[in-house]
C-alpha cells in the first residue's frame, strides 16, 4: 500500500520554488488532503510549514488569479479541508480559518474591491477640490 507521508510531501515542497505554478499548488493541496487528519495533527509543525508555503505562494503568486473551474473546485475543497482540521488541531483554529479564507480568495474579488475603493477615493477627491462644481477655470 502506497501512502503519501507528510514528511515526503514536505521534502518535495522544500525543493520547490517559493512561488509555485497553479498546477504545483493543486498537486500539493491534493497531497495534503490525502493525508489522515490525525497524522497531520501529530506532525502539525511540518504541516504548518507546508501550509505556510502553499498560502504564501497562493496569495503572492498566481493561484488566486486562476479562473480554471477545476482549480477553483480544488481550492474550495482545500479550504473546507482546512476548516475540518480545526477539530484535530483546535489550538490553530485562527490560522486554519484565515488560510481557508485565503484559498477562497479570487483575483476577481480583489479586483472588484480595488475598483470600488478607487471609485470612493475619486468621489472624495472630486468633492474636496475647490470649485469642482463650477468646472475648470481659464488660466
Amino acid at each position: 500500500m502506497h501512502m503519501l507521508s507528510i514528511d515526503l510531501l514536505y521534502q518535495d515542497m522544500h525543493t520547490a520554488p517559493s512561488l509555485l505554478s497553479v498546477s504545483d499548488e493543486l498537486r500539493f493541496m491534493v497531497g495534503v488532503m490525502a493525508l489522515e487528519p490525525n497524522d497531520i495533527a501529530r506532525n502539525s509543525e511540518v504541516f504548518f510549514k507546508i501550509l505556510d508555503h502553499l498560502e504564501e505562494s497562493h496569495t503572492a503568486g498566481w493561484g488566486h488569479a486562476s479562473e480554471d473551474p477545476e482549480a477553483m473546485k480544488i481550492f474550495e475543497r482545500f479550504a473546507s479541508f482546512l476548516e475540518g482540521l480545526v477539530e484535530h488541531i483546535p489550538a490553530q483554529k485562527e490560522w486554519l480559518s484565515t488560510a481557508a479564507e485565503n484559498f477562497r480568495l479570487r483575483w476577481t474579488t480583489i479586483g472588484k474591491a480595488t475598483q470600488e475603493l478607487r471609485a470612493v477615493e475619486n468621489l472624495r477627491t472630486e468633492s474636496a477640490r475647490p470649485g469642482s462644481q463650477d468646472g475648470d477655470q481659464a488660466s
